[in-house]
């Protein structure tokens, strides 16, 4: 079974030295290429960094429904600036965005590790 996966799970598996089983259960990941910029280049230096740019086991693929991609990050910014004005929204938030995402992925046939 293959999962796509966001960089908080790579970076946060790869602190606590756990990074390997993400392959264990899944045999592959894959990923964005956002998700490999943040990761690998923005990243360079940090723990897991080479580890994700060296893994034959994470696929990276570029993401082509660009039409999606800049309705997806206007949702993103408008969560942001309500997060801004409101931290008390912060848990309430990031509960309705992860039921949302994970219901878009689950139609795409998608599992989702976050």
């Amino acid at each position: 079974m293959s999962i796509v996966s966001n960089s908080s799970a790579l970076i946060n598996l790869a602190h606590i030295g756990r990074l390997y089983l993400l392959q264990q259960l899944y045999r592959e990941v894959t990923i964005p290429e956002a998700v490999w910029h943040e990761v690998v280049v923005e990243g360079a230096g940090q723990v897991g960094a080479d580890i994700v740019k060296d893994a034959t086991w994470i696929k990276t693929i570029a993401v082509t429904n660009k039409d999606l991609v800049r309705a997806l990050q206007q949702v993103e910014k408008q969560r942001g600036q309500v997060l801004i004005l409101d931290k008390r929204l912060v848990s309430v938030t990031q509960g309705a965005q992860g039921r949302v995402q994970r219901g878009f992925m689950c139609r795409l046939g998608s599992d989702i590790i976050e």
